[in-house]
């Protein structure tokens, strides 16, 4: 769900444990206990989306509604590899969102995208991958997308200059770049790892932190760890 906002909300995260991997026997139930909202079914990872969850998290995120509640998500990607995330439970005001994962891509509520994972080829880091999907562009078009900086090492790929001031001229709404550049500064690229991710941001506030997305693998021990970026 993305709502609109007029002012920026705080998201309130609540305390939690366990942080990072869950317990078993006496030890899990206990932990469990401490959790006001349970625990992913996955790991295990208290659902009071504690920031130590996450590699990241933006602190003055806004809330859509004034009861949403921040939440940990996890999707299953393989048998041993989760997404972990933090999103806003709205149920109290209005329908909850529901994630999904298939085919390296994760929606909500079935069918808008947020979120792409591409697994890097060898010896190919995650900008040149990223612009290998300008195959989705008119083939005109593709020599005049380049890549633009952004915070935080991310970046997007959009029209360049002498491009994007044509397309200003035309007075009209535009896109360009294939559908995985920017319209208008709503979807972004970053690398992480051995993966380039593509977020699709929209417009509105979105009930997802961005910066939270975090992968967890399962050790040969059986615990779970966060994966570097």
């Amino acid at each position: 769900m993305r709502i609109a906002v007029a002012a920026l909300g705080l998201g309130l995260l609540a305390a939690c444990q366990p942080a990072s991997a869950p317990e078993t026997g006496a030890a899990g139930e206990a932990a469990t206990a401490t959790c006001s909202a349970g625990v992913t079914p996955g790991i295990g990872l208290c659902r009071d989306a504690d920031a130590k969850l996450f590699r990241a998290t933006v602190s003055d995120y806004p809330l859509v509604m004034p009861k949403c509640v921040w939440r940990t998500q996890e999707l299953k990607m393989e048998e041993d590899l989760y997404l972990v995330f933090r999103a806003q439970d709205c149920g109290a005001e209005t329908q909850t969102d529901t994630y999904t994962y298939a085919d390296g891509r994760v929606t909500m509520d079935g069918d808008t995208r947020i979120l792409e994972i591409f697994t890097l080829p060898p010896g190919m880091d995650a900008q040149a991958f990223s612009l290998t999907k300008l195959d989705t562009a008119p083939e005109a078009e593709r020599k005049r997308c380049i890549i633009r900086p952004l915070e935080h090492g991310q970046w997007e790929i959009g029209p360049d200059d002498a491009f994007l001031e044509e397309l200003k001229a035309r007075q009209e709404p535009w896109s360009a770049c294939g559908e995985y550049g920017d319209p208008l500064g709503s979807e972004r690229w970053e690398a992480r790892g051995p993966y380039a991710l593509f977020y699709s941001l929209g417009f509105d506030a979105a009930g997802w932190d961005m910066d939270s997305f975090t992968f967890y693998r399962k050790g040969a021990d059986g615990s779970w760890a966060k994966l570097p970026d």
